[in-house]
């Protein structure tokens, strides 16, 4: 590592970086997910903490972002072409 210039290690460390910043990205969402499908089954804060593994403040502000998340799905569901909207992948 002595002999390797910093600006390599710093491009290094921005990939790392940019890695690991997606992975927390798909792993919240992921989370978030499953805290939307368990609160639309009608379990509460106190049920679906242990699953997932947060307080329950957290998992009461990620449920009132739900109505703000349906209106995105919707409006990208009636306003952009199918390729167009987020996390639709063609097969």
């Amino acid at each position: 590592m002595a002999d390797t210039p910093r600006y390599c290690m710093l491009d290094t460390e921005k990939s790392i970086s940019r890695w690991i910043s997606d992975i927390r990205t798909k792993q919240k969402s992921t989370r978030n997910n499953l805290i939307y499908k368990l609160h639309l089954l009608g379990w509460g804060s106190p049920q679906i903490e242990p699953i997932v593994g947060i307080d329950g403040s957290t998992v009461r502000g990620i449920v009132e972002n739900l109505p703000k998340v349906r209106n995105q799905l919707l409006e990208d569901f009636y306003n952009k072409p199918i390729e167009q909207i987020d996390g639709i992948q063609k097969i």
